[in-house]
């Protein structure tokens, strides 16, 4: 059974010296050394390394970090190791088995799926926000913030139609019913704004 380390050289964090020092303690026979750091896509020695391990092999690095540059990038690394049926051995961290890496490698992807739910959920407050932020820099507008929520008081108790709204703001119906929306956009972008700062 083969015992082979992967360094990244450039890595800021961790010192070549550090990562080396650990293969050499781990006895590996053999170990392959990336210089590039940019891409995982680009480092050709990790994939080189797990081409030549062979079933039941062990892969021993300094930390898991070494083994990618993003969580999307680790968990392709781990099912690589997965498939091949390769152990990992990670210092502080201790050896992982290839059942304990499929734990991993699911536990990743759920990740994954949180962290691109967060983005997309991010993304959206950010337009919103964003649009608010456009519409209040515009030319001012015929209907103010406060009269359409005024209007729409009104309208919700009946008390007045938007025909009889819209004359007297001297507008159209629908310039009336646009102030309205803007509003209700205004209200959500500042509701997910106070949210976010409950969470700080």
């Amino acid at each position: 059974m083969m015992k082979i380390g992967y360094a990244r050289e450039g890595y800021h964090i961790i010192s070549i010296e550090d990562q080396l020092d650990y293969i050499s303690q781990s006895k590996c026979q053999n170990y392959f050394l990336d210089k590039t750091t940019l891409d995982l896509e680009n480092r050709d020695e990790i994939w080189k390394c797990i081409d030549y391990l062979s079933s039941g092999s062990t892969l021993y690095v300094y930390s898991l970090s070494i083994l990618s540059t993003s969580i999307s990038n680790l968990e392709t690394t781990l099912n690589s190791l997965i498939s091949k049926n390769i152990s990992l051995a990670v210092k502080d961290a201790g050896l992982f088995s290839n059942k304990d890496l499929k734990r991993l490698a699911e536990n990743l992807k759920l990740f994954c799926r949180f962290e691109r739910h967060l983005l997309s959920e991010r993304t959206s407050i950010g337009i919103r926000k964003a649009r608010v932020v456009s519409e209040s820099r515009g030319r001012k507008p015929k209907i103010t913030l406060d009269d359409a929520r005024a209007a729409r008081k009104l309208l919700l108790q009946g008390a007045k139609s938007k025909a009889e709204l819209a004359s007297y703001f001297q507008v159209h119906r629908a310039t009336l019913n646009a102030a309205i929306k803007r509003l209700e956009r205004y209200e959500e972008a500042k509701e997910f704004s106070d949210n976010d700062a409950e969470k700080l």
